[in-house]
């Protein structure tokens, strides 16, 4: 009764057309996380639109449907603010500490820390609670070096072998991807790109402005496109999706 005495039934079926496409992408990204959890292939999501999309807003529902399905995630949600490495590294500290609750998973998140170390230790990042702790004097006394391309690929990927182990998987959960720079994007990309090749459970969920398009098309990675896939979020209409189960 309340649909047919309503004086908009254009708005009150574009906001069911919109309440249906965000549950369509909620159970594209339930596939893609069972999926990867079984090791099987699954592309990285990247939720396109504009400022009145709710991009944010569908990204949190998803991001707390990704932890309801006990997968690991790391979330950032202002990329620019500082830099991607600092940003990384007490979060991926924290899933390595979650995975060593797992008996079988405990040699490779010691590996995962090692890794860390490493990262903390090439890219200067300010983190006292492990840098150094997991290194020896040989490796604390080579001088720095790091590369975010280079290094971060070897740190995601233990990270995802750790996850691997512990039958989980790890989830980057990025808002407003096109406020990345150039750089951290294709550092993440490769590093992302290498452990689909290894057939890793790492994945990436992401929003951006319809300029991230491209953004994405025109790094030099080649494989960038390829890697998502990609939804475009109609504008809400004013509808609250967020409080839904």
């Amino acid at each position: 009764m309340e649909n047919v005495q309503s004086p908009h039934p254009s708005e009150t079926s574009a906001n069911r057309l919109a309440f249906t496409q965000h549950e369509d992408i909620r159970e594209e990204v339930r596939i893609c996380i069972e999926r990867l959890r079984l090791g099987r292939h699954s592309n990285a999501q990247l939720l396109v639109g504009t400022y009145d999309a709710g991009k944010s807003a569908m990204l949190d529902r998803l991001h707390r449907d990704i932890e309801h399905l006990g997968a690991m995630t790391i979330c950032i949600p202002m990329p620019g603010s500082c830099k991607l490495s600092d940003q990384l590294v007490p979060l991926i500290h924290m899933v390595l500490t979650r995975l060593s609750k797992v008996p079988a998973a405990r040699d490779e998140v010691a590996l995962g820390l090692n890794e860390l170390a490493r990262f903390v230790h090439r890219m200067k990042v300010p983190y006292g609670e492990i840098d150094g702790a997991y290194l020896d004097s040989f490796e604390l006394a080579l001088p720095f070096f790091g590369r975010l391309e280079v290094d971060l690929c070897a740190l995601l990927a233990q990270v995802g072998l750790a996850a691997q182990a512990a039958k989980s998987v790890l989830a980057i959960v990025i808002d407003d991807m096109h406020l990345m720079s150039r750089y951290e994007k294709v550092s993440l990309l490769y590093a992302l790109h290498r452990c689909n090749q290894k057939g890793l459970p790492v994945t990436v969920i992401g929003t951006g402005l319809p300029e991230i398009l491209g953004q994405l098309s025109s790094e030099a990675t080649g494989y960038a496109e390829r890697m998502f896939e990609v939804t475009y979020l109609s504008p809400l209409n004013d509808m609250d999706f967020s409080v839904q189960a």
